[in-house]
């Protein structure tokens, strides 16, 4: 109830004489459904939603019975003002389904200010309308794509981006390469300071210039978790050599890398083909390979000799190496089988040699 003294008056529209940056604060803590639906509360409100720094999309809230499956077209009929906003720094984009969802954006893209980018569920049809999309944000610092694809036949997914910090892919290829859209996977990120990949074996990528990455995540299967090495030995010997050459061009391009994470799948592959994992062990003995790693952490570890190689030239090689932290492997139904191999396996790894005395080995199983 309004006292007498009060300087409102009953009816009067408090909250559309806040100050703009107020206005825009609360909107950025609700979804860009409810945010655009208040252009219809007044001439001041009409275009207020246009000038917001952070769009959120969630499907759910237009996959409804009353709304009806309407987000696609929604999206559709953005203005063209959304994609040359000059004050916009974050945009997420999410289906949340399973099977990607396709998306046309325009030929004129400018956005100045974004740092934040993350799309979800996505297919772009057109290499070259993500190559100015990612140019059209030069202020980029975070990239995050789960299930998101170009799916133009034979093309490439070109991220290149001077101020990128942080980049997430997760399901970004295919396990079917003869299905995949995309040829190579090409990432330039000389500032990227932290990466983590999730996908196939089976997708290629090229990462150029990667000087000042200090910690990347990767987890690299052939078509599924918690895979087996009896899985591995029944792959035909060319993909086997095929993911191998794959998994080692990674790692490569991670020479400066000072944390790194790595699924058990990823060693397995490498060096379960003879003469890919020879070549690649000549390769990781490099003086400048290993010189700045400080810290190893390898999941789902099967106590198997393929991951033996790959710690013994770790232990090796790395002259700064400080923590190297071992995950046993969840996956397995025979526990005393596990329970031997595992500490055939620890006892053999205390007995490897190392380059940093310092190093501490902790068992996770």
């Amino acid at each position: 109830m309004e006292t007498r003294n009060s300087p409102f008056s009953k009816h009067e529209d408090r909250i559309s004489k806040l100050p703009d940056t107020l206005i825009h604060h609360i909107l950025s803590f609700i979804d860009m459904k409810y945010a655009v639906q208040t252009s219809v509360l007044s001439r001041r409100w009409r275009h207020k939603w246009k000038s917001l720094g952070t769009l959120n999309f969630d499907d759910g809230l237009f996959n409804s019975p009353i709304v009806g499956n309407s987000f696609v077209d929604f999206v559709d009929k953005f203005p063209q003002c959304l994609f040359t906003c000059k004050s916009l720094t974050k945009l997420a984009l999410e289906m949340g389904g399973k099977e990607s969802s396709k998306i046309i954006l325009p030929d004129s893209m400018s956005l100045p200010r974004l740092k934040f980018l993350k799309f979800g569920s996505l297919s772009i049809y057109d290499e070259k309308v993500t190559d100015k999309l990612f140019s059209s944000c030069p202020a980029l610092e975070s990239l995050i794509l789960i299930d998101t694809r170009v799916t133009d036949y034979d093309m490439n997914l070109n991220i290149s981006s001077l101020k990128l910090k942080h980049i997430e892919l997760d399901n970004c290829g295919y396990f079917d390469t003869w299905e995949s859209g995309i040829k190579t996977i090409k990432l330039y990120a000389p500032n990227l300071t932290s990466f983590s990949c999730k996908d196939y074996m089976s997708q290629d990528y090229s990462l150029e210039n990667l000087s000042s990455l200090f910690s990347a995540d990767i987890n690299m299967v052939v078509e599924e978790d918690y895979e087996t090495p009896e899985f591995y030995s029944k792959l035909p010997v060319e993909v086997k050599e095929l993911y191998a050459q794959h998994m080692m061009k990674f790692l490569r391009a991670l020479y400066n890398v000072k944390d790194l994470k790595l699924s058990s799948g990823f060693l397995e592959i490498t060096f379960s083909s003879g003469n890919i994992g020879d070549y690649w062990e000549a390769g990781l003995s490099l003086p400048c390979m290993l010189h700045h790693l400080k810290f190893v952490e390898i999941r789902e570890v099967l106590g198997c000799v393929n991951e033996l190689k790959l710690l013994e030239i770790l232990l090796k090689n790395s002259i700064v190496l400080e923590k190297v932290i071992l995950f046993s492997s969840t996956s397995e139904q025979n526990s005393r089988s596990r329970e031997r191999r595992i500490m055939k396996f620890s006892e053999t790894l205390i007995t490897f040699p190392r380059a940093s005395t310092s190093t501490l080995i902790l068992f996770r199983f």
